[in-house]
């Protein structure tokens, strides 16, 4: 049943209907609302991260060159130390390297970054002072941080897996260090056993060739006879390889660096 007062005009139907959606607000503060809201503020507070932006970096060195070294060459030096400046004192670099304390590991990682993180790198400056023998040079770059410390990150965990893998325990000199000793069938007959030595390297010796002694003892323990062998090396790092047949009995071996 519908009452309807005394005096007033009875609305229609469809008057009651516009007057509702009018008088409606536009959105109620209900959960769809309430969401609505949230999104809106969050859009205005923040954004949502893009790509790792570069951020410039810049460097400068001098290099004293020799009487046996070319202005050229000099110049390559004099960059090269600019750009190891521009990391060095780079500070997301230097807190990424603060507990880095092999020398070795540093100039691997400076090599490295040096090629795959720094980018659009401009040489600003080259100065030449023939008198002093003295090339001096200027660089501006660009770095990611968050590139360079994956890059920090992958070079300082291959170079502590190599580290452990090179201490062997195995002879090593001030020239080679004998890095690997193998037994396996040899390739021209499966009866037959052959051994190979793996050698690294340790100096630049510019074709030098070091000695390697395998000395085998018969059962008895006692020195049957000896193989000497040598290793050229050009560079410091270099790996050469020493392949062996091994004699039929029960002999050991012992390996040397005279």
């Amino acid at each position: 049943m519908i009452l309807f007062e005394a005096g007033k005009r009875t609305p229609s139907p469809m008057r009651s209907r516009m007057t509702a959606r009018r008088d409606r607000p536009l959105w109620r503060p209900g959960l769809s609302g309430g969401l609505m809201v949230l999104l809106l503020m969050l859009t205005g507070l923040f954004t949502l991260p893009g790509p790792a932006r570069a951020e410039p970096v810049a460097g400068e060195a001098c290099y004293a060159y020799g009487p046996g070294e070319t202005l050229v060459a000099a110049k390559h030096i004099a960059i090269s130390l600019a750009k190891r400046k521009a990391l060095e004192g780079y500070r997301p670099y230097m807190e990424a390297t603060a507990n880095m304390r092999d020398p070795q590991l540093r100039n691997e990682l400076i090599a490295n970054l040096t090629v795959r993180s720094m980018k659009s790198i401009k040489v600003v400056r080259v100065e030449e002072n023939k008198k002093d023998r003295k090339v001096c040079g200027a660089i501006e770059a660009e770095v990611k941080p968050v590139q360079m410390q994956e890059q920090v990150s992958a070079v300082f965990y291959a170079f502590n897996n190599r580290k452990q893998f090179l201490d062997t325990g195995l002879p090593e000199s001030a020239q080679l260090r004998i890095i690997r000793i193998q037994e396996f069938p040899c390739s021209f007959d499966k009866e037959v056993q052959c051994l190979n030595l793996i050698a690294e390297c340790r100096v630049n010796t510019f074709g030098e060739r070091h000695p390697i002694r395998i000395i085998w003892y018969d059962p008895e323990g006692r020195p049957a006879f000896s193989i000497n062998r040598r290793i050229s090396c050009e560079r410091a790092r270099d790996v050469e390889n020493i392949l062996l047949r091994l004699p039929p009995g029960a002999y050991t071996f012992e390996v040397d660096l005279p």
